[in-house]
């Protein structure tokens, strides 16, 4: 493990910082309070380094009480001298009168779309973007110009690309770190259209080529057809649909297995839908290296 190589930022003499990039950093969590927690703490960076706001983060929860946004949204000026006088996180005034009208539209938001998720969603329409060495793209330009409009503060196109990258939205870890993924190949049909013996047929496939490519667990864990989500466990890597979307993430079996895995894949689910508007979306990718 000591030769393991990660994104050129990840300071590995930080275990704190090590442990986001390992199991935190590019990975999708659309929980609404981690989205919430991830906006405010990505605010106070703006100027400063994402280790120092790391470094922070648990006396940050602590202050914020666990960001309960319900709390955070009360904050009265007691309370905003009582955090600028906290020494554990960062005592910027402008960033912490902000952190609370931030708040306050961010529950506004919520009502409004039902989930800050689901407003997010009206931007990225529920794709993840694989791209490195960016710091602003057009999706964080006009989610920041929105944020913006609706009366938000430090939250630039710099910041909100930063935030992006923390729940997930885009995946860019270096191409030389053990986390990078390669993305092999995409097709798409709509899920909604797939009826229980359909999904059944397709649970027969898995099984199959599980047995073919020797992976293990590689048939669904379970699936509910009627709300047209499942999930699939690949060995010890899992794959979820989230909406109509699926994302199956394979091992590293190399260029010409996965070849033959995509090329099976495309006949079952061509067989199974059968007329109707053909629109899905599934991305096979792995491990590069």
């Amino acid at each position: 493990m000591c030769n393991i190589k990660r994104c050129k930022w990840c300071n590995e003499r930080n275990e704190k910082y090590i442990d986001y990039h390992d199991n935190e950093w590019c990975v999708p969590n659309f929980d609404e309070r981690y989205l919430y927690e991830m906006l405010i703490l990505e605010s106070f960076q703006a100027g400063l380094s994402w280790e120092c706001v790391l470094n922070k983060r648990e006396a940050f929860r602590e202050a914020y009480d666990g960001f309960d946004i319900e709390k955070v949204c009360n904050y009265n000026t007691e309370k905003l001298e009582e955090l600028t006088q906290n020494k554990g996180i960062i005592r910027n005034k402008r960033k912490i009168k902000a952190s609370v009208k931030n708040s306050r539209i961010f529950k506004a938001i919520t009502v409004e779309f039902g989930a800050f998720y689901n407003y997010l969603r009206t931007f990225t329409k529920g794709d993840v973007i694989y791209e490195t060495d960016k710091t602003t793209n057009e999706l964080s330009d006009r989610i920041s110009s929105d944020l913006r409009a609706r009366g938000m503060a430090f939250v630039g196109s710099t910041i909100i690309y930063s935030y992006l990258q923390a729940i997930g939205v885009i995946y860019s870890h270096d191409k030389e770190c053990f986390m990078h993924k390669m993305i092999f190949q995409g097709i798409s049909r709509d899920f909604s259209l797939i009826g229980e013996d359909q999904y059944n047929t397709i649970g027969a496939f898995w099984d199959e080529m599980s047995e073919i490519y020797g992976l293990e667990n590689l048939r669904g864990l379970g699936y509910n057809w009627r709300g047209a989500t499942m999930s699939y466990a690949i060995g010890l890597k899992s794959g979820v649909i989230d909406g109509a979307n699926i994302s199956i993430e394979l091992p590293a079996l190399g260029w010409e297995k996965v070849r033959g895995l995509t090329e099976n894949l495309k006949k079952i689910y061509d067989k199974v839908y059968t007329g109707g508007r053909l629109d899905y979306e599934i991305e096979l990718f792995f491990e590069d290296g």
